[in-house]
Order: C-alpha cells, then structure tokens, then sequence
C-alpha cells in the first residue's frame, strides 16, 4: 500500500469505529442486503493474520468483526486501493484467512474498494473466486453523504473524498466536449 492508501484506511477505520450509522451503511453496501447492528462490533486496520497451513503473514487493510442476528459472527476483510493498481495474488490470500474464518464457523467475506475503473474491473474479475464485492469509493460517497444528520466529522471526511477524487466525478459539459478536439497535450 501507498502512505495515501494507509492514511485513506486509518480514516474510514476511524469513522467505522465512531458513526454506526456509517457503519451499518458501509456494510449494507459491501455484503449487498442491509445490515442492522445488533451488539459491538471491531474494526482493525493492518493487524497481521496468519494464513492458515503455511507461514506466510499478510496485513488486510481491515478486518470487521461484527455478530450477526442468531449471534453467529461475521468477519469482513477488505482491501482498499487508491493510487495503486489491484494485486490479485493480495486478495487470493484474503480468501485464504476467509477460507479459515469460515473452517472456524465464522462466516467470512472479502471486499474490495478501488478509485478507478481499473482497479475496480480487475477486482470484480475474482468475484465468486476470491472476493465477494468490488465498489467504488465514489458508491460510499455516495452512500455516506445520504445518512441523516451526519456528524461534523462524518462531513469532513466526506468533504476529504470529494477534494482527492474519491467521490463522484462531475459530468462532462457540452462545452468541455465541443472543445475538447482542440485540445493539446502540454
């Protein structure tokens, strides 16, 4: 990971941790159906995890560990890029720890978060093999900036995606398109 993409994970972890309703929102997104939370839940950001049957140590971006209704655990890995492409090796290892999680009775899922089109079509190639879901950080943008009365510090994060490109992209005006043939690389 780049120091953005490592400084990008400490931030959502943070808000993760702080805003249940963003929470509740980043996880409805990821797994696909909406998700209410019941108890406490943990969000670690790069803690090392030891794959199962071999010595090899990776450091997820995050691992979530939330209880679900019926009190069975979830574990959620997820792997966040920004400025670097997508490693398919890095999340064929992810679903090595899920592949253990669920060994262990957990249920377990791997997401992934990209910034471009790229990364995330590259991701989504492993869908149903090694990860379950690839968005967007302009779709939790997009989510996020829907959540009544958010916190100052929800805005401000918010207000951070929108200023890095990490939100949703202004659409292209008819002017920006009539000129655009007539533009010169610098």
């Amino acid at each position: 990971n780049t120091p953005w993409e490592n400084f990008l994970t400490e931030a959502i972890k943070y808000i993760l941790q702080t805003e249940p309703c963003a929470m509740e929102t980043w996880l409805t997104l990821m797994l696909g159906h909406p998700i209410l939370l019941l108890r406490n839940y943990t969000v670690l950001s790069q803690s090392p995890e030891q794959i199962p049957g071999r010595t090899k140590t990776i450091f997820p971006d995050l691992k979530i560990t939330i209880i679900l209704e019926g009190g069975k655990q979830q574990v959620i890995y997820c792997e966040h890029k920004w400025d670097s492409p997508c490693n398919h090796e890095q999340l064929k290892n992810y679903a090595d720890l899920a592949a253990g999680e669920r060994a262990r009775g957990n249920e377990s899922v791997i997401v992934f978060v990209g910034s471009n089109y790229g990364q995330v079509s590259s991701a989504q190639e492993l869908i149903g093999e090694a990860i379950e879901n690839a968005v967007y950080w302009a779709d939790i943008y997009r989510k996020f900036n829907e959540i009544p009365n958010p916190s100052p510090v929800l805005k401000q994060f918010l207000y951070f995606m929108l200023t890095k490109n990490l939100g949703p992209s202004e659409p292209m005006n008819p002017e920006y398109l009539r000129i655009l043939p007539h533009l010169r690389e610098i």
